[in-house]
């Protein structure tokens, strides 16, 4: 069955990008991948793209977001939605966000090693 074996190859590439996750996890202690992390140039973006098709999934949307998926990436202390809570636990000053559950990312920066800085100056962007 085609479909069957499309959805298997969805499937792997899905784990490829965990198993980057992994890594980016272990080297830096969160799962909050810079969008455009020079080491992987995709990982920012499958983590973003992770993040949609979760509030899809609990929307009730069509979406291919599974609970397996949620716990995996739960395991890897993935935030959902970044904002205060995320940089408490962090240890960092929050100054941005609300109650949208956006935030402004303003106080993050990539340091030369591409290791994300959470609590000084930067670049703005949107979590959302």
């Amino acid at each position: 069955n085609n479909n069957a074996k499309k959805k298997v190859e969805r499937d792997t590439q899905w784990m490829i990008q965990y198993d980057g996750l992994k890594t980016y996890y272990q080297q830096n202690g969160h799962s909050n991948v810079p969008m455009h992390y020079a080491s992987n140039k995709r990982l920012g973006h499958w983590i973003n793209n992770q993040r949609q098709l979760y509030r899809k999934f609990k929307a009730g949307l069509p979406s291919s977001m599974t609970e397996k998926r949620i716990q995996l990436l739960e395991n890897l202390d993935f935030v959902w939605v970044l904002g205060k809570d995320w940089k408490q636990k962090r240890g960092c000053n929050f100054t941005g966000g609300g109650a949208s559950g956006t935030a402004s990312a303003a106080s993050n920066t990539i340091s030369d090693d591409n290791k994300i800085n959470i609590c000084s100056g930067g670049a703005s962007a949107s979590a959302s």
